[in-house]
């Protein structure tokens, strides 16, 4: 799950202005009974705070700017931000020990969705009634954080049950397509592939990406036994999508 085609070689008052409106879309009404989760030594939570969104920002700068995907240029503030984040319901995973943020994901809301600027997902927008939502900027950070991954899907895939969502969509790195199946994010039907041409990811750029989904019905059980699974994984970072 990547970027869009969107132009994001944007000034600071531009950058400014998307980290303004997504504070501003901010909502206590998203957080859900029961969070924040905490697990593992961890804690998982949505984000309702603005100093927690900055830390967000921060954080999935850090994650991209490290591995080279963005640069540093284009973002002046030290925060990656794009135009979806006012229509996003953010997700962080927070360390007990440190109460430092070690992984992070969201949900985009609304229409169009991210990746609508890449692929035609009008045939999934019909067949689940526009109940469709996208998540994007799933990333472990840093390096060797244990089950961040796991709860981050847990609480967002528990989100958007909650929300009535029907399908969970996103877009991803072809060479991934086997690592995103076994979390049971699965290839669109018929096999939906495009060339990454934005300019958010450079480093992507003629990179391969294609189109999954997650079903929420088909996957009731996977999601609650997300966290039943003491599974030894390391996972690295930052595990990045859209």
């Amino acid at each position: 799950m990547l970027a869009s085609s969107q132009t994001q070689n944007f000034g600071s008052e531009t950058h400014r202005e998307f980290v303004h409106h997504a504070v501003a879309a901010l909502s206590d009404k998203a957080r859900l009974p029961g969070l924040p989760l905490r697990w593992q030594n961890l804690r998982f939570e949505v984000v309702t705070d603005p100093a927690d969104l900055m830390r967000a920002f921060s954080l999935r700068y850090r994650a991209y700017s490290s591995c080279g995907f963005i640069s540093p240029d284009d973002f002046p503030l030290g925060l990656e931000a794009d135009r979806f984040d006012d229509r996003a319901v953010h997700f962080i995973a927070r360390s007990d020990f440190s109460e430092e943020l070690v992984g992070y994901t969201r949900l985009i809301m609304g229409k169009p969705l991210q990746l609508e600027d890449l692929l035609d997902i009008s045939d999934y927008r019909s067949r689940f009634n526009d109940r469709i939502c996208e998540i994007s900027r799933l990333m472990v950070y840093p390096k060797g954080q244990r089950f961040v991954c796991r709860g981050l899907r847990h609480v967002a895939f528990r989100w958007a049950e909650a929300a009535a969502v029907a399908c969970v969509v996103g877009i991803s790195l072809a060479q991934q397509e086997e690592f995103f199946k076994r979390l049971h994010l699965m290839p669109m039907e018929p096999s939906r592939r495009c060339l990454y041409t934005g300019t958010h990811f450079r480093l992507l750029v003629g990179r391969t990406l294609y189109g999954n989904h997650f079903e929420i019905q088909q996957n009731r059980l996977y999601v609650r036994d997300l966290l039943n699974c003491g599974s030894s994984q390391a996972l690295c970072a930052p595990l990045i999508t859209s």
